[in-house]
C-alpha cells in the first residue's frame, strides 16, 4: 500500500516537472522530466559588474583673500595716492595691503609730487586679481605730457616720416623751461639769459642739433599741436627729417594757463 502511494504521488509530481523525494525537492528544466534527488541545482551564474576605477575628486575652490599686496616703487619725494587715500609711508619702495572690494578689480595708483614749482601727477591702473609691482620715475610722463607725444609722432606718421624716441634729457629741459615760462608769466624761447641750447646741454644731451616749439594758453595738448602744425616754423620742427629724439613739458602759471614746450634732437 505504501509503495503503491510512493508511485502515485512520483507519477502526479512528474508532470509539473518537480520530484519529491523524503522531504527533498528538485527542480528539472524540462516538463515532464525527473531529476535523481542525488542531484545538485545550480543557479544561474549572475555577472557583477566591475567596481568603476577610483578618480581623485576636484580640489575645491581657493578662497579668495580680502587683500592683495602691492608693491610701489616710486621717487622718495612722491606721495602715494590709491584711489584717493593717500598713503603716507615714504622711501623708495613701498609695501601697500589693498583690499579686494566687491566686484572691484582694479585700483588707480598715483605718484604725486613737486617738481620746479608744478604739480607732477603720474597715473597708473593696478590689477587687484594678483600681487603687483609699479614703477614709477622722475622721468615718467603725465597724461597730457603723453598726449602731446602721442599727437606729435601722430602728425609724422600722416607724413611718413618715422616716430620720435623720447628722450629723459630733453623732457627735463622741456619741462624746466614750461615751468619757467608759467613763473614769469613769459612765452619766450630766452628766460634768465639761456636759449633752448643752452637748457639741452645743461640737462645732460651731447648734440647741439636741436629745435624748440613753444605756445602758451592752448586749453589742452591737441589744441596745441593743432597751433604748432598750422605755423610753418613750428611745422617744419616736428616733421623734419633731421630729428630723432623729442623732449616735452607742460607748465602751468597760478592762474592754471598752460605753457607747452617741445625739443627735438639728433
Amino acid at each position: 500500500m505504501l509503495s503503491f502511494r510512493r508511485m502515485v504521488l512520483a507519477s502526479r509530481a512528474s508532470v509539473c516537472g518537480v520530484m519529491i523525494t523524503c522531504g527533498t525537492v528538485a527542480l528539472s528544466d524540462e516538463p515532464g522530466a525527473v531529476v535523481p534527488a542525488s542531484a545538485t541545482v545550480v543557479p544561474a551564474e549572475i555577472k557583477v559588474p566591475a567596481p568603476a576605477a577610483e578618480t581623485t575628486p576636484p580640489a575645491p575652490p581657493v578662497a579668495e583673500t580680502p587683500f592683495v599686496d602691492v608693491e610701489v616703487e616710486a621717487p622718495e619725494v612722491a606721495y602715494v595716492i590709491v584711489d584717493g587715500v593717500t598713503h603716507s609711508k615714504r622711501g623708495k619702495l613701498r609695501k601697500l595691503r589693498l583690499s579686494r572690494r566687491e566686484k572691484k578689480r582694479l585700483a588707480m595708483v598715483v605718484a604725486n609730487w613737486s617738481e620746479m614749482g608744478q604739480d607732477r601727477r603720474i597715473e597708473r591702473m593696478v590689477d587687484l586679481s594678483k600681487p603687483t609691482r609699479i614703477v614709477f620715475t622722475l622721468d615718467d610722463l603725465t597724461a597730457n605730457e603723453q598726449q602731446l607725444l602721442d599727437l606729435t609722432n601722430q602728425a609724422r606718421a600722416n607724413s611718413g616720416l618715422p616716430m620720435l624716441r623720447i628722450d629723459p634729457r630733453l623732457c627735463r629741459a622741456a619741462r624746466l623751461h614750461s615751468a619757467n615760462m608759467a613763473r614769469f608769466n613769459s612765452m619766450s624761447h630766452y628766460l634768465e639769459g639761456r636759449s633752448h641750447q643752452n637748457r639741452t646741454a645743461e640737462a645732460g644731451y651731447p648734440s647741439g642739433m636741436v629745435a624748440e616749439n613753444i605756445c602758451a594758453s592752448q586749453r589742452d595738448p591737441q589744441s596745441a599741436v593743432y597751433t604748432w602744425l598750422n605755423s610753418s616754423g613750428h611745422r617744419a620742427n616736428m616733421l623734419s627729417y633731421q630729428y630723432a629724439d623729442i623732449g616735452v613739458g607742460i607748465g602751468y602759471n597760478s592762474s592754471g594757463t598752460p605753457y607747452y614746450t617741445q625739443v627735438f634732437g639728433r
